[in-house]
């Protein structure tokens, strides 16, 4: 790699950090990024080698590459110019400009993997929504964060992001986004053991499903809150069988329109394993193991006519009972999925 000068650059053009926590260093031979030490530029250097040195380019020639790489899906090929990101940013015309750059930022990195990186520019993005004041997208921006930092195993993070989108959403009457930040918080509670708070935020977000303006968009939230609400259920004392029943009757329901709609979902019967897994518990809950194996039956006979969806499945684990993932686990090592 070229060697580095030491002139303040403003952001390291791997790690992100910014100017006030580090000295940054420039690259000497392109002098379009700089990095706050040599391990830094060391890690960059592959993606940053396709453009150092190369002729110098306006940030509006830059930027165009930045779109060609983006509606190409080449992720790799956006970050190779994160190291103009900033200046990117900062010759932006107005707060609107800005959000976009720093949106196609987040996005790379949220494709390969680097949660962390894509929440500090969403958190970027969320201030510079709000300036311009579109609430719905500085709302939904509060939720990517949160997603953001989920991948990234930022549990607490993504707790105080999506209660942030939540409450904005709530105080405007966004009802996706509050839908979908109930959802993730209720998630959360269950999965860290406060089941009966996570059983009302599931409740909570089913009702609001009913006020969702985009129909496709809703009926995919309900699917997936069923799911979850059920599952949820099923592993607590107490509750009335027919509270069970009704819900996941309406899964079922909502399963079977899913797996048929036009155009067709990637995974249109994924919803389909998941209701007759559910029933096969709700069955061994009850006591009728005969029911219950004949669910199963039924299951494996879906999963030998689909075995790629079968196998979607088996990978997500999505609160299969330990009967079903010990038929599927049979059924790969036989090699009929």
């Amino acid at each position: 790699p070229a060697e580095m000068s030491g002139e303040d650059r403003g952001e390291c053009g791997f790690c992100g950090i910014r100017a006030a926590h580090a000295q940054l260093k420039q690259c000497l031979r392109c002098k379009a990024v700089s990095y706050c030490g040599k391990e830094c530029q060391k890690s960059a250097w592959k993606e940053h080698k396709g453009t150092c040195g190369k002729e110098e380019l306006t940030l509006l020639q830059v930027w165009e590459r930045v779109l060609l790489a983006l509606n190409a899906k080449d992720w790799q090929g956006v970050l190779a110019w994160e190291g103009r990101a900033t200046a990117l940013v900062l010759d932006a015309g107005d707060d609107e400009e800005r959000a976009q750059i720093l949106d196609v930022f987040a996005h790379a990195h949220m494709k390969t993997g680097n949660g962390a990186r894509a929440a500090a520019y969403l958190e970027r993005k969320v201030v510079c929504l709000g300036a311009c004041q579109r609430f719905r997208d500085q709302g939904w921006g509060m939720f990517q964060v949160a997603t953001a930092l989920q991948d990234a195993d930022d549990f607490a993070g993504a707790r105080t992001w999506s209660t942030k989108a939540r409450d904005l959403a709530q105080k405007h009457a966004f009802f996706e986004t509050e839908c979908h930040a109930c959802f993730q918080l209720a998630r959360q509670d269950v999965r860290e053991g406060r089941e009966e708070e996570g059983v009302e935020g599931l409740r909570h977000a089913l009702t609001v499903t009913d006020f969702v303006e985009d129909e496709q968009k809703g009926k995919l939230l309900v699917l997936g809150i069923l799911d979850n609400l059920v599952t949820a259920l099923l592993g607590r004392p107490g509750v009335e069988d027919g509270d069970l029943e009704s819900l996941l009757c309406r899964f079922e329901t909502a399963a079977q329109a899913d797996s048929t709609r036009v155009p067709a979902r990637e995974a249109p019967l994924m919803n389909v394993f998941l209701a007759r897994n559910l029933r096969a518990r709700l069955h061994n809950r009850r006591g009728d193991t005969a029911a219950a194996r004949l669910e199963l039956e039924a299951f494996a006979k879906l999963a030998r006519q689909n075995p790629g969806e079968a196998q979607k499945v088996y990978q997500s684990g999505a609160g299969l009972a330990a009967p079903t993932i010990q038929m599927l686990t049979e059924m790969r090592e036989a090699g009929e999925m």
